[in-house]
């Protein structure tokens, strides 16, 4: 028996023609993970990591509008839909049954606007702690021991503009966050 995927989205924010980027930082498992377990909401992904901000769709959303929504939820910055660039898919499976993803995540990306940066407020619930991260040098100041195993893989294509339209599958094992497998690459492009 199937089940229908979750629909999520993740945003990459840059700033500075694309130099850094604005990552937030989820705290421990605490209150709102005992909360999201009491409803039966599943845990929060990224726990205790960096990551882009981004979250799921809800009813009667597209998939930009959910987009939208999450970001300014997350970070109190509110974009224009088109503003938003689609650059990709996320596909997340389950070592037991890699078939049937599930979940989808559409990536974005935004670019801020100058003046934008004194309105960032992050929910003390959702992250403990934003910070812009510089991509323009060597090495680069990302926290990548500090995210999640299949960020790592994915996000420095994104940044680097290298592809439009970038795939990712990440087979996950058991219910587990730990990483089996994370395969990258832009649409059209054969293995």
């Amino acid at each position: 028996m199937s089940r229908e995927p979750a629909i999520g989205n993740i945003v990459i924010i840059t700033a500075r023609e694309a130099k850094e980027v604005l990552l937030l930082h989820k705290p421990p498992y605490g209150e709102i993970d005992i909360e999201r377990a009491k409803i039966g909401k599943r845990p929060r992904i990224g726990i205790g990591k960096w990551g882009c901000p981004g979250g799921g769709k809800e009813e009667g959303e597209t998939d930009v509008q959910a987009a939208q929504r999450e970001l300014f939820q997350e970070t109190n910055l509110s974009f224009p839909l088109v503003i938003f660039r689609k650059i990709g898919m996320l596909k997340g499976f389950r070592q037991t049954d890699n078939v049937e993803p599930i979940w989808n995540v559409t990536i974005y990306s935004v670019s801020m606007l100058p003046g934008m940066f004194n309105h960032i407020k992050i929910d003390p619930r959702e992250h403990d702690k934003s910070c812009w991260f510089r991509t323009n040098r060597y090495p680069d100041e990302m926290p990548w021991g500090d995210m999640i195993e299949s960020d790592k893989k994915w996000l420095p294509m994104a940044l680097g503009g290298m592809a439009r339209d970038i795939e990712v599958s990440v087979v996950f094992k058991g219910m587990t966050e730990e990483v089996l497998s994370c395969d990258v690459r832009e649409a059209g492009v054969k293995k």
